[in-house]
């Protein structure tokens, strides 16, 4: 299905995103410095791969990949 979604793990994202991100798709996330961005996305990623969902994320700022399940 095209537009199945994938919940993140967080309720308010979630329902803000009508269930979650798009299964297929590629997202950037930008911000300031310190802002918390590599913490929230650790934070999602880890969340998503515990509910069973395939994921892979790139920075391209830090030395982090991780990919999950």
């Amino acid at each position: 299905m095209l537009n199945e979604k994938l919940p993140t793990g967080f309720k308010k994202l979630d329902q803000l995103l009508e269930g979650g991100l798009n299964k297929i798709g590629c997202y950037y996330l930008a911000s300031e410095q310190k802002a918390g961005k590599s913490s929230f996305v650790r934070k999602m990623v880890f969340q998503m791969a515990s509910m069973g969902t395939k994921i892979c994320v790139m920075d391209l700022e830090e030395d982090f990949i991780v990919t999950g399940k």
